[in-house]
């Protein structure tokens, strides 16, 4: 049973200190209480325990990644169901985590769905840091990754595309490449709200 829990927190290492330190707590746990009560008892009590703390830091966790509310903003308010330019085909973003057995690189699906034929496919599946996606034309998807504060990187993909495409099976450089314009216009609102801080700053120092 306690394999099946470190299992589910393995790729979170901060989760697993948390668990460490119950562990602790456990064996203190088992030390202290009387002598009279069946050891294997006691150990299966306190293994319910840590699965029941485990399901909560686990539920946490995931609570932690929002829901995808939007094409061009996970964050936004607009569905993220969107039309190619022609209408033949809709894309939308699925979270896919426990289908893929809990792993946090396949935690986003970039899908589209054929209303002619009913037929539906995963183009690709990212990590947690997939964070929009855009139609360029009528049979290819950009979809964007964040790589860092201002730094954005992206993909572009078929949508005639046949078998997934698993980014966490490829190095960085070999599938996405650098959005320029996108870390221009970051470094342009950090300039932008620097010099206002300063020159508000300045203006309060001169009325005092």
């Amino acid at each position: 049973m306690l394999k099946d829990i470190f299992n589910k927190l393995k790729n979170n290492a901060h989760l697993i200190l948390s668990l460490s330190t119950l562990v602790l707590a456990g064996y203190l746990f088992l030390t202290t209480r009387s002598m009279e009560k069946d050891r294997k008892e006691m150990f299966d009590e306190l293994a319910a325990r840590l699965d029941s703390i485990a399901q909560s830091l686990f539920r946490l966790e995931q609570s932690k990644h929002p829901k995808v509310t939007s094409s061009q903003d996970f964050h936004g308010e607009k569905t993220n169901f969107t039309f190619s330019p022609n209408k033949k085909l809709i894309a939308f973003v699925q979270n896919v985590f426990e289908e893929y057995g809990n792993d946090w690189d396949r935690y986003w699906a970039l899908k589209v769905f054929d209303p002619e034929t009913d037929g539906e496919k995963t183009l690709v599946v990212d990590d947690t840091r997939m964070s929009s996606y855009i139609w360029l034309d009528n049979k290819t998807i950009r979809v964007f990754h964040n790589a860092g504060t201002g730094v954005r990187v992206y993909l572009d993909v078929s949508a005639n595309r046949v078998s997934p495409l698993f980014t966490k099976d490829y190095e960085g450089p070999e599938i996405w490449t650098p959005d320029i314009e996108h870390s221009q216009k970051t470094r342009e609102v950090v300039e932008a709200e620097r010099v206002y801080f300063e020159k508000t700053k300045q203006k309060e120092e001169v009325e005092k």
